[in-house]
């Protein structure tokens, strides 16, 4: 009797086995089913428990953006895309943005560092195809531009506070 029982029970775990896999592991081709879950929307809000927005992902005609931020919803790292151009934003504990690094649509990529008021005081990239590196003072005049141009010639301009340029060659 003993035998018979451990019998069935072994034939019944096969059966039952081999049915759990019919209808939960498999296709009608007999490949395997991955859990297929589709969520569409054109924004989604991501909020803490206290119901403060944390991130946003949205996109609406040619603009496709990711933004995350603090608890008081001002240091933020945005990543956005529009018309061919990508960027990579960076804002401090204030809400200002400090760094930017992006792509442009002729594919020319810049890194932008910003003052506490938000004025570039540095920056390097690619100024139509040619790799540049620009430093700036808080007087908008004053600044350092230095770059290779397309002639493989090093170029360096000096700006002083008057405006007045000093170029080298």
């Amino acid at each position: 009797m003993h035998r018979a029982r451990a019998f069935f029970f072994i034939c019944a775990g096969i059966f039952l086995l081999a049915l759990a896999y019919h209808l939960g592991a498999s296709g009608a081709e007999g490949q395997p089913v991955r859990n297929q879950r589709t969520v569409e929307a054109e924004k989604f809000v991501l909020r803490d428990r206290a119901g403060v927005v944390r991130g946003i992902w949205m996109a609406s005609g040619d603009t496709a953006q990711l933004g995350i931020c603090d608890e008081k919803q001002r240091a933020c790292l945005t990543m956005g895309m529009r018309g061919g151009t990508s960027a990579l934003l960076i804002s401090d504990a204030g809400g200002r943005m400090r760094t930017s690094l992006g792509v442009d649509s002729d594919g020319d990529p810049s890194l932008s560092l910003l003052d506490g008021d938000g004025h570039a005081r540095g920056g390097i990239g690619f100024l139509a195809g040619i790799p540049a590196l620009t430093l700036s003072g808080t007087h908008k005049n004053i600044g350092a531009f230095l770059s290779v141009r397309s002639d493989d010639v090093p170029f360096l301009l000096l700006r002083d506070w008057t405006g007045r340029e000093s170029r080298y060659p």
